[in-house]
């Protein structure tokens, strides 16, 4: 049994590798549409107690942290503190469940756009439960080769773009994060994004 901030997790091993089996929260169903469960699951207090700072107009920020959150953490955070998200533009590398529903739940009160990898383009059964709950979310999906991780989130005269290291769901490792409030940052990530699907993207597969 290892101990952690989220509480035990319960570990097996072998020689050569280990296993860390799922803990007991990632089976815990939350109501996305109340913000202190949202928060509480998208790890708000724990990005409240580093020395984050959202950027002003123009502005950007970079950190690096030891602390396992995501980068959907870091968005719900920045909602939380400046207001509802209008136009979102997401770019995936991996997905798990808690970003699917997070992401299916901010489509329905903002603009969403979404690639994602074509690692979760497969009928594998892991993926076809997210990409499900993807498909039955009010939003746009583009399959890619893609490796960036990226979110470009607009809020009243704000616009947000974060990237990094971090993935969309849990992280547990030493992350980068960069956010910019720019216009012109945000106008060339829907360009980007544009482009990817007219010119990269990959057929569904399922």
């Amino acid at each position: 049994m290892m101990k952690s901030e989220w509480g035990d997790i319960e570990q097996s091993w072998n020689d050569d590798v280990s296993f860390v089996n799922r803990h007991e929260a990632s089976s815990r169903i939350v109501d996305y549409s109340d913000r202190i469960a949202l928060n509480t699951e998208m790890r708000f207090d724990i990005i409240d107690s580093l020395s984050f700072e959202i950027p002003e107009k123009n502005c950007g920020y970079f950190a690096v942290t030891t602390k396992a959150i995501s980068l959907l953490d870091v968005v719900n955070y920045i909602e939380t503190k400046k207001g509802s998200i209008d136009n979102a533009i997401l770019f995936f590398y991996t997905v798990n469940d808690k970003a699917a529903r997070y992401t299916a739940a901010l489509s329905e009160r903002a603009d969403l756009k979404v690639i994602i990898s074509d690692i979760m383009n497969s009928q594998r059964q892991k993926e076809r439960v997210i990409t499900d709950i993807l498909d039955k979310a009010n939003v746009e999906i583009v399959f890619c080769h893609n490796h960036a991780k990226i979110a470009a989130i607009k809020i009243g005269g704000n616009y947000f773009v974060l990237s990094g290291s971090m993935n969309a769901g849990n992280n547990a490792r030493i992350e980068s994060l960069q956010v910019v409030n720019s216009k012109k940052h945000f106008d060339f990530v829907l360009k980007l994004y544009e482009k990817m699907k007219d010119e990269y993207q990959i057929k569904k597969r399922y």
